[in-house]
């Protein structure tokens, strides 16, 4: 979830997988809209969209590009 920040915009979370041209477009809209978020690292080579840790219980269809 969302939570609010000093500035009043909501505090973003991305999951990305530093390869992907998907979550690079991601990262561009939200760096054109001026948002504010933080950036956790998922990777694919090892696997870590499918580990049932903390990114899975958020986004359970392992797709990377995921804001929560």
């Amino acid at each position: 979830m969302a939570t609010a920040t000093g500035d009043d915009q909501p505090k973003l979370k991305l999951y990305s997988y530093w390869r992907s041209s998907c979550s690079f477009r991601v990262r561009i809209a939200l760096n054109l809209k001026g948002l504010h978020y933080d950036y956790e690292a998922v990777n694919l080579v090892k696997g870590e969209q499918r580990n049932p840790g903390l990114f899975f219980s958020l986004y359970s269809t392992t797709f990377i590009q995921s804001i929560y």
